[in-house]
């Protein structure tokens, strides 16, 4: 059987919250090397989060997994919902693309946001996880980090607060 990451029983994952989510490739395997496939999978976030009253802050899409930190909108965000149907959508484009195995590992990490928690520190961490991997010196060389509303420049700039380490 496999692992599925359990969500806090007590939080109805509803509503006008910041959510950190990690969520992983089947078995790891590094499609998101593929332009074409890492292309797919951001096009059909930032559509389904838009659809679903989310905006994604930050994402990244490293070759075996992805961050996000997304908001819910208004008070019937459902944080279950949009990654339910964001993982369908591209579960069902890998597919029909001719694989065999599934894309998405089961289930997904998340991190839900307290109040105090700066925002700007979590977008840092997603920009950096790939300088950290050895991915990319400078996070603004890496094709797959963007946001809903900004490109990666504004949210390098935004975080004005922090010495970039690659400077």
């Amino acid at each position: 059987m496999a692992y599925r990451p359990t969500r806090v029983a007590e939080f109805s994952y509803i509503g006008q919250h910041r959510y950190f989510l990690t969520i992983c490739v089947d078995h790891r395997a590094r499609v998101f090397e593929n332009q074409a496939v890492a292309a797919e999978v951001i096009d059909q976030l930032l559509q389904c989060a838009e659809a679903h009253d989310f905006e994604v802050l930050a994402y990244c899409v490293m070759p075996d997994h992805v961050h996000v930190l997304i908001v819910g909108l208004v008070d019937t965000a459902n944080l279950l919902r949009v990654v339910k149907a964001w993982k369908q959508k591209t579960g069902l484009w890998w597919k029909q693309g001719g694989h065999r195995t599934s894309l998405w590992q089961e289930g997904f990490y998340d991190r839900i946001l307290r109040e105090d928690d700066v925002t700007e520190g979590v977008i840092r961490y997603i920009l950096l996880n790939p300088v950290r991997a050895g991915l990319a010196s400078d996070p603004r060389d890496y094709p797959y980090l963007g946001a809903m509303k900004y490109d990666v420049q504004t949210l390098l700039e935004s975080s004005c607060f922090w010495t970039p380490p690659w400077k």
